[in-house]
């Protein structure tokens, strides 16, 4: 869902097109490195601010990383911040509400086995760690966490393999056990949250039972609902949301000698037609088991490791850092609408067209938030006031036809 940054919007042209749906156009940024190599650690954004912390640095013997590290935008550079109180651990899930980011569960030993179930939250503001109420469900690790706007979402995961969900309101500092997980009971599962609904599928059940389904989880009903499965079994994907889209990114795939080999693929949902679409393949190395999250309108992912054969962990971990950015080009069509431009000037978002009739259209950012809304004159401009023109996507809704997106920064 990085450290908070006004820049102008940048001026974007952007071709209208009523008739057909936009399509999705991406670019990827390697940013700085983490200063070390580490698989599974548990990752989580507030406003903005991207936190990375703990996880497995080798193995065997167990080697955790511990600590925390905040990434920087602006300057492009990680910073030490302080590490949660409890014990160092990996397999740990990360999650932010009201402004704070939130762990829970996780290993922290091997011999003999520790696995942990508490929750910590932290508030960047301080750089302080508070112990909340421990996870009920069962100590576990390679369970999935997300958040909607209100509450927060662990289940799944393994040791053994579970089902089970639960959800977490901050305010009550309390733990609920929801609707089970109707798929089954399987670990390193992916999960996105589009219009506060949650989406959850993909994983394994066994080392040999990789799994492609979606399922969407409504809080307001406490149901899940079967949708359209990824085309292709994943396991220890990326995950995450991007320009109202989910992001399946990378992740484990099985062999035709049923070993688990990383894949590069990059897919998209798009929840209103219940569909997956396939990208360009990831340009770094295929990896899995890392971390991913959403911030500031953008998708980032990073650490894992490359290979899961019978080889030296250490040998095999990444310390990359990557961003997921949509291309600055616009789609067009005959007879389309005509270009509009797209700027700011001292907080206002300033939207021209050419053309001859008045466009009624809003603006929204990426995580649905309405921003602004107002009819452009023919030939004209439309001024827009902005109380926080953030870095990230936003999207132009003409009052009839598709959204498009627009890349700010």
């Amino acid at each position: 869902m990085c450290s908070t940054f006004r820049p102008a919007l940048l001026f974007v042209p952007l071709f209208l097109t009523v008739p057909c749906a936009a399509q999705l156009s991406i670019t990827w940024q390697h940013l700085a490195d983490l200063p070390y190599a580490v698989q599974s650690p548990y990752m989580f954004a507030v406003d903005g601010r991207i936190f990375v912390g703990d996880g497995i640095t080798e193995h065997p013997p167990l080697a955790l990383a511990g600590g925390m590290h905040e990434y920087l935008p602006a300057t492009d550079t990680w910073v030490t911040r302080t590490p949660c109180p409890g014990p160092d651990r990996y397999g740990a899930r990360g999650f932010s509400l009201n402004g704070l980011g939130y762990i829970t569960c996780g290993w922290a030993n091997n011999s003999p086995v520790i696995q942990i179930n508490d929750t910590w939250a932290y508030e960047p503001s301080s750089d302080t760690w508070t112990p909340k109420a421990p996870f009920p469900g069962g100590e576990r690790y390679t369970a999935i966490s997300c958040a909607t706007s209100t509450k927060g979402y662990t289940g799944l995961g393994f040791s053994p393999y579970y089902d089970d969900w639960w959800e977490y309101d901050p305010a009550a500092d309390q733990w609920t056990q929801r609707a089970s997980f109707p798929g089954g009971a399987r670990q390193s599962a992916i999960s996105f949250v589009i219009d506060e609904q949650v989406y959850v599928g993909c994983g394994a059940s066994s080392n040999t039972n990789f799994l492609s389904d979606l399922w969407r989880y409504d809080p307001q009903s406490d149901t899940w609902t079967p949708r359209a499965g990824l085309p292709t079994s994943r396991y220890a994907s990326y995950a995450f949301t991007y320009a109202q889209q989910g992001f399946v990114v990378c992740g484990l795939a099985l062999d035709p000698n049923n070993n688990p080999t990383t894949m590069a693929e990059v897919w998209t949902y798009e929840p209103a037609t219940d569909s997956w679409t396939q990208l360009a393949d990831f340009p770094g190395t295929p990896r899995g088991d890392g971390a991913s999250c959403s911030a500031g309108g953008m998708g980032y992912l990073g650490f894992g490791r490359y290979t899961f054969g019978q080889v030296p962990l250490s040998a095999n971990m990444t310390s990359e850092f990557w961003r997921i950015r949509q291309a600055e080009t616009g789609i067009g069509e005959a007879g389309a609408d005509p270009l509009l431009h797209v700027r700011t000037a001292e907080g206002t978002m300033l939207i021209t067209q050419s053309g001859a009739t008045p466009l009624d259209i809003t603006i929204t950012d990426a995580t649905g938030r309405l921003v602004g809304s107002g009819t452009v004159p023919p030939k004209g401009t439309l001024s827009i006031r902005m109380d926080d023109p953030s870095t990230g996507i936003y999207l132009v809704q003409p009052a009839s036809g598709n959204a498009q997106r627009v890349m700010v920064r």
